[in-house]
């Protein structure tokens, strides 16, 4: 293999994990692999083979090897899509245009193609964690850069298919949702969401949800909203009991770790609900979740405390959970307590009150926002 050679696969390399950096600051990152068909209909020539996809709601970037159909060709290649998808029930539809690298051998002769192409594409969620992605390309030009370091610019049509199977970070829930704890005191803040009674039984499963289930009768929670309280406050009110009922330790190395930091606590005071909290909550749920954001800091480059700020004062400390991909109070906290950030905040002797609000995502599904503070006062 030749320098030049050697050269531009190490370009390809570097362009790719530039690709890869950028899209792991964005937060919202999706893996997947795939089968690839490409044509070059000027050569009549087509291949096919396997491809990676790691991308963000609006950039994708792909590692393929394709081997020759009708002839010996053997392709390393890397590529870089932007996409603008819109989101229809499961479905998301997204017009593209795809830049991609390939690097050929063909016996002893070494060749570099530059396709740029435009297409479209849609994605398939048949579960909150998995979905299935298809994209048609279309090539009008390509740049041929053959040895001998030649510029060859046809203008010949080309095309390429893929199918994969794609897995949201929310799949792996102990290491790609967010928490986030302060110190210093403030105040607080958000919107309102839909009132909603429903009644609960005073007794199930042995827990004594007539205390627990503090935030029931308030009319700015939703009912799933509702149920993330209740659910924190059986964990604070019987750890060990909550663990053993709800905690598969056997499910990953996190789910255990959470299990038995659990099974040795106590109970602590359960929490109550603050309005102010549940405000500055939703205000990130509005902000982060049509975007497709994760993390703490708000689109509008808001941070925990300063949401908080809008609603009210607190003081004696202030925290902050994110969970995303889970739409029942149990799977949301059962996700949270399965990484120790979230269960430090959740577990948290000091705080008394507490403010939740759920929306949609546009990367995963669904979020969560949970505030807790040691004290709170609305405005």
């Amino acid at each position: 293999m030749n320098n030049s050679f050697k050269n531009y696969c190490s370009k390809i390399i570097s362009i790719s994990v530039i690709t890869v950096l950028i899209i792991f600051l964005t937060g919202c990152i999706s893996f997947g692999i795939g089968g690839v068909y490409n044509q070059d209909i000027q050569e009549n020539a087509q291949e096919i083979g396997g491809y990676l996809f790691i991308d963000s709601k609006y950039i994708e970037t792909t590692f393929s090897y394709t081997t020759g159909l009708n002839s010996g060709t053997n392709s390393l290649g890397s590529g870089l899509t932007l996409k603008y998808p819109i989101s229809i029930s499961s479905l998301s539809i997204f017009p593209l245009v795809n830049y991609e690298n390939i690097a050929t051998v063909v016996d002893a002769n070494k060749s570099y193609v530059n396709w740029l192409r435009i297409g479209g594409g849609l994605d398939y969620s048949f579960s909150d964690d998995f979905f299935l992605r298809g994209e048609f390309m279309y090539a009008p030009v390509k740049i041929l850069i053959p040895d001998d370091k030649l510029f060859d610019i046809n203008k010949a049509a080309g095309s390429s298919i893929r199918i994969g199977l794609g897995v949201r970070p929310s799949f792996f829930s102990s290491l790609f949702s967010s928490s986030k704890n302060e110190k210093q005191p403030s105040s607080g803040g958000g919107r309102t969401t839909t009132p909603a009674q429903t009644p609960q039984p005073a007794n199930r499963d042995g827990w004594n949800i007539r205390n627990l289930d503090t935030a029931r009768s308030v009319n700015y929670l939703s009912t799933l909203e509702k149920d993330v309280i209740l659910e924190l406050n059986m964990v604070r009110s019987d750890p060990r009991k909550y663990a053993q009922m709800y905690i598969d330790p056997n499910k990953s190395a996190a789910a255990r770790e959470a299990y038995n930091e659990l099974t040795r606590a106590s109970s602590i005071p359960i929490l109550q609900p603050r309005k102010g909290l549940s405000q500055a909550a939703k205000d990130h749920v509005l902000d982060t979740g049509p975007k497709g954001i994760t993390g703490h800091t708000g689109a509008d480059g808001s941070t925990l405390t300063q949401r908080a700020n809008r609603y009210g004062t607190w003081g004696g400390g202030i925290s902050e959970n994110c969970s995303y991909g889970r739409n029942t109070g149990r799977e949301i906290n059962v996700q949270l307590l399965e990484s120790s950030g979230h269960r430090k905040n959740i577990m948290n002797r000091d705080s008394r009150v507490v403010g939740v609000a759920t929306g949609p995502h546009s990367q995963y599904r669904h979020m969560c926002v949970q505030k807790f503070a040691v004290n709170y006062t609305d405005r």
